[in-house]
C-alpha cells in the first residue's frame, strides 16, 4: 500500500472520471479548491474498475436516468447519444482512473484539470475512454509529453498505485463518489458525500473547524 504523504491539514477529493455526479460537481469542486489555500489532493475511487463486457440495454437505461438527473440538477452539459444510439462501450473506469494517476505522478498540479478534461470529453463528446487516442490531446493540453505519459500509464507501478487509491477509498469509507474529505492531523471529516455546492462545502468546513 502506498504511503500517502498528505499534509496535516489537507482536503482530499475521492472521485472517478466516469462518475456522473463527479462530473456534475466538477465546477463547484474547482471553485471550492480555488477558494482555499489548504493543500488539495485527488484520489481516484474506482467506480467500475475491471469491467470487460459492453453495457447492456438495461444498464444504458439506468445510466441515462442518472445522467438526466445530473444535467437537470447541476446544469452540467451531457450528451446522451452514447446511450440513445446504443454505441458499443465498455464502462471500465480503471483506465481513466489510471490515466489520472499517471498524470499525478508526472505533475501533481495538473491532476484535477486533467481529471476534468476526461470528464468533459466523455460526457460532452462521448469519446471512448478505453482508447489511448482519447488522452493524447488532453495530456498535451496540460503541458505534458504524451509518450512520457504512455510510458507511465503502462507501467505496472501505475496499476498498483491506482489500485492503492481504490483501496484507500474503501478503507476510509469513501464508497460514494464524489466524496470530499477534510484531514486534520489523523482525523478525517466529510465535507461532501455525493453532490455538494462550493458554499455547502465551505459551510461544512467552517462548522468542523470550530469543533477541532
Amino acid at each position: 500500500m502506498i504511503d500517502y504523504q498528505f499534509e496535516d491539514i489537507s482536503i482530499i477529493y475521492a472521485g472517478d472520471p466516469l462518475c456522473s455526479w463527479c462530473w456534475g460537481m466538477a465546477e463547484e469542486l474547482t471553485s471550492f479548491k480555488e477558494s482555499t489555500d489548504i493543500p488539495f489532493y485527488t484520489i481516484v475511487g474506482g467506480l467500475r474498475p475491471g469491467t470487460v463486457d459492453e453495457i447492456t440495454d438495461q444498464e444504458r437505461e439506468l445510466i441515462r436516468h442518472h445522467w438526466v438527473e445530473v444535467n437537470k440538477r447541476t446544469g452540467q452539459p451531457v450528451n446522451f447519444d452514447l446511450m440513445d444510439n446504443k454505441v458499443p462501450f465498455i464502462y471500465d473506469t480503471e483506465v481513466p482512473c489510471r490515466a489520472v494517476v499517471a498524470v499525478r505522478n508526472l505533475n501533481s498540479s495538473k491532476t484535477l484539470p486533467f481529471f476534468k478534461s476526461i470528464q468533459r470529453k466523455f460526457y460532452v463528446e462521448n469519446k471512448d475512454t478505453n482508447d489511448m487516442e482519447f488522452y493524447e490531446s488532453l495530456v498535451k493540453a496540460v503541458g505534458l509529453d504524451f509518450d512520457e505519459f504512455l510510458g507511465k500509464f503502462s507501467a505496472e507501478e501505475m496499476r498498483k498505485e491506482t489500485n492503492d487509491d481504490f483501496m484507500w477509498c474503501r478503507n476510509v469509507g469513501a464508497n460514494s463518489f464524489p466524496t470530499v474529505i477534510l484531514k486534520h492531523t489523523s482525523q478525517l471529516f466529510a465535507l461532501a458525500i455525493g453532490y455538494s455546492t462550493k458554499n455547502e462545502m465551505e459551510k461544512r468546513m467552517q462548522e468542523i473547524v470550530k469543533k477541532i
